[in-house]
């Protein structure tokens, strides 16, 4: 009977890790790579796929990375979206390493501050998910930006974020810990 108490406490304290770990605001680099916001690498077919393959929720923190003075990055409307123009966008960032914190799930739209790049595909729309709606499996299909140009793959160095990574980390934890203690447990029995 203490053997079946102690490993139903060990499993909801797993439990509640795991939740804990899988709740958590993430850092998520846009387009997978390190220059996805250029128009010179195949960042507007990579940003087509992106959102199809990242599930973001509330919380979570998509960063950009880009030259500062050459480009910028502008949360605009679904319109300004869809013409790449924008008068006065809901936020301006220019510091060549944006990070913007995902404040409410719906439907968010970023464009390029360069017209013609914008043009190119050289921007992105996603749906931002309410903490209780996630599902860590990417087989969903996403909001993809509007079609654009095939342009040459380049190789990156950086890899793309992954969630089954954290869940198979989290699990393998979990199945050790359990483990470890359940064979304790079970030599002072």
């Amino acid at each position: 009977m203490a053997l079946f108490r102690t490993v139903i406490t060990y499993l909801l304290i797993v439990v509640l890790l795991l939740h804990i770990t899988l709740s958590e605001a993430r850092e998520i680099l846009v387009g997978g790579k390190e220059n996805s916001w250029t128009i010179s690498s195949s960042s507007s077919e990579t940003l087509n796929k992106w959102p199809q393959k990242t599930r973001l929720k509330v919380g979570d923190v998509p960063v950009w990375h880009y030259k500062p003075g050459n480009d910028k990055v502008l949360e605009v409307t679904n319109e300004e979206y869809k013409t790449c123009i924008s008068m006065d966008p809901i936020q301006e960032y220019h510091d060549g390493s944006t990070k913007i914190k995902l404040e409410r799930s719906g439907v968010y739209y970023f464009i390029t501050g360069a017209y013609d790049h914008c043009q190119k595909g050289l921007k992105l729309n996603v749906v931002v998910m309410s903490s209780n709606n996630v599902h860590h499996h990417h087989h969903g299909h996403g909001i993809s930006p509007a079609p654009s140009p095939a342009l040459p793959p380049q190789t990156s160095n950086i890899a793309p974020h992954h969630e089954p990574k954290l869940i198979n980390f989290g699990m393998s934890i979990a199945v050790g810990i359990i483990g470890s203690l359940v064979a304790k447990d079970m030599i002072m029995i």
